[in-house]
């Protein structure tokens, strides 16, 4: 299979720092490269008896197939915690959650308002997609009047990220020094995903 950018939405209400981080780490290490949005808090929608939730989208770039990838991430799911056994369980208490929000050729320019139907992932995927240079040219980035996005920080591989849009790249080290990431300029990133010899090169999937 030719490689596919994947945008995909985390969710999690419950040790977020710890939870979000291994997910991110997970990532980091299977595809190499990783766009991050900034990291929010959100309070839970029609749902009693929940805390608030932790939200955020990252943009990688693989050639797994989406219902491998989406196996996967219901792993990771698992091994965060995640019973799948007990209804409505993920309403309340949620380790962890992965959705492939869109998937398309690495570059593509992507419209949220078209493949993204829950709201409190629009902003932050518009703050990711521009800072890579992926927006539509139309796409409107700003919180609308009145919106304050509560944004918090967390560290992956001794990295903070968070507060705004962040890419970042595994050393082709990594699996020696266990924790030897890189942050990508914005430049650097663009290139990244414009450049295809640049993405299988920063690609770290067995098999490659």
């Amino acid at each position: 299979m030719n490689q596919q950018a994947f945008l995909v939405g985390i969710g999690c209400n419950t040790h977020y720092q710890i939870n979000i981080s291994f997910i991110l780490q997970q990532l980091l290490n299977r595809f190499g490269v990783v766009a991050m949005s900034p990291l929010i808090r959100t309070a839970p929608v029609g749902i009693k008896h929940a805390a608030d939730f932790y939200n955020m989208v990252v943009y990688f770039v693989a050639k797994d197939q989406p219902q491998h990838l989406k196996a996967w991430f219901n792993q990771l799911e698992t091994t965060l915690g995640r019973d799948r056994r007990i209804p409505g369980a993920a309403l309340t208490v949620q380790p962890g959650d992965l959705d492939i929000l869109h998937s398309s050729p690495p570059n593509d320019f992507i419209n949220t308002r078209q493949v993204i139907r829950d709201s409190y992932y629009l902003t932050i995927a518009d703050e990711l997609l521009s800072f890579v240079g992926l927006a539509e040219p139309d796409e409107n980035t700003e919180c609308k009047p009145g919106e304050t996005l509560d944004k918090v920080t967390l560290s992956v591989f001794g990295k903070e990220i968070g507060l705004q849009p962040n890419v970042l790249a595994a050393s082709s080290l990594v699996r020696k020094t266990e924790k030897s990431v890189t942050t990508l300029t914005q430049a650097e990133a663009r290139q990244w995903l414009a450049d295809e010899a640049c993405c299988l090169i920063y690609n770290n999937e067995p098999g490659n």
